[in-house]
């Protein structure tokens, strides 16, 4: 039987690498809870899906790196270390460091995406667009900058080799890191701040949102432990503690991405993703793509029509009442000469009368039922 591994003060490789498989199992319940919940309710996959999945992929690419590293001198000192090791060590943090990058860009990207489709809001959008643009190019000079750190050929090769300062680089790094997940924390408060619903429902979706606050605390404690390796000459022993902070922060990064595809925030969202990505599989959507208008985004009280058309009537209309902002249980329809029906709403949808959103349009177009109380005569 096989001499199970301790865990010792010069031999830290075993506790990177339990944690680095409980920081996995959290990531992979998230991101397939976010797929399931897509493909339960909404039947298709968006853009912002493909993006979280594929950094979810590069995510356990790096877990493999680090791995790698572990049986290969990671948590270790340096000189206990054979030459081949230090070889495979050195190998595996430089695909790791690529890796990793690409993992938070894409995950910032889905969340941007996630947040253009809840606002028709142009200027919104086209900061999201800005963004998408920084974020990208940040990504790309990361990339070239962590794969061409040392000199050619062997770039992979800290050790007697000339590089640049690699620790100042990934403090960089990290730090345009904790700015950008500030910039997603606050950009979707002020995007949801504007949405039509109560504000209790709007105060548990930017909670959802600031849970990256996790993030930013992880990444702070990167660059902590960057500083303190900073002098020393130990490549594998002064970086244990980094190597599991970064663990931590990627599988909060891509968790706090999918939280709010959880179904209770997704009912929370009045503008609603799930429905407006219904109306679009429907071809029911209006002047801004979400079949909704820019009164759900507005402050003041409005008055909503919405028609229905069959073909024995002409078009039908019904309002909302306009000094409470609820949706009449029983509008009048008008069909012809004189006569009326009446327009009940399934009890089995009923919701918050609280605002004017999009949950109300798609009620009335899609689930509501028509009754006729027309006599006989």
């Amino acid at each position: 039987m096989r001499d199970q591994v301790q865990i010792t003060e010069n031999n830290l490789s075993p506790a990177i690498q339990i944690c680095t498989v409980i920081f996995i199992i959290p990531t992979v319940l998230a991101v397939g809870g976010r797929i399931f919940t897509k493909l339960a309710f909404v039947r298709k996959l968006d853009w912002d899906d493909y993006m979280v999945f594929v950094a979810f992929i590069f995510s356990l690419g790096q877990a493999a790196t680090v791995f790698l590293c572990c049986a290969n001198g990671l948590g270790q000192p340096w000189t206990t270390l054979s030459d081949s090791q230090k070889i495979t060590f050195q190998k595996s943090s430089y695909a790791s460091g690529l890796l990793l990058i690409w993992t938070l860009v894409l995950t910032k990207l889905s969340i941007i995406s996630f947040i253009q489709n809840l606002t028709p809001n142009t200027l919104e959008i086209t900061v999201g667009h800005c963004m998408g643009v920084f974020l990208v190019f940040w990504g790309l000079a990361s990339e070239f900058a962590a794969a061409f750190q040392c000199s050619v050929p062997n770039v992979w090769k800290q050790e007697g080799n000339k590089c640049f300062s690699i620790i100042l680089f990934w403090e960089c790094f990290f730090i345009l890191n904790i700015f950008t997940d500030l910039v997603l924390i606050i950009w979707p408060a002020i995007v949801i701040g504007k949405v039509r619903t109560g504000w209790h429902r709007r105060i548990i979706i930017i909670i959802c949102f600031a849970c990256r606050f996790f993030v930013i605390g992880a990444s702070i404690a990167q660059v902590i432990f960057l500083h303190r390796a900073r002098g020393s000459h130990d490549l594998t022993f002064s970086s244990w503690q980094l190597a599991i902070c970064t663990q931590l922060m990627q599988c909060l990064s891509i968790g706090t991405a999918c939280i709010p595809y959880l179904r209770p925030f997704l009912d929370s969202l009045e503008s609603g993703l799930l429905r407006s990505d219904d109306l679009r599989r429907r071809g029911m959507v209006g002047a801004y793509g979400y079949g909704g208008t820019p009164s759900m985004f507005s402050s003041g009280k409005k008055t909503i029509n919405t028609s229905k058309t069959s073909k024995t009537s002409k078009n039908s209309h019904s309002h909302i009442n306009p000094s409470t902002d609820e949706i009449p249980l029983t509008p009048r329809v008008k069909w012809g000469a004189g006569s009326s029906t009446k327009i009940q709403a399934n009890p089995h949808h009923a919701w918050d009368n609280e605002t004017i959103s999009s949950r109300a349009e798609i009620t009335l177009s899609t689930t509501w039922s028509v009754k006729d109380t027309r006599g006989s005569g």
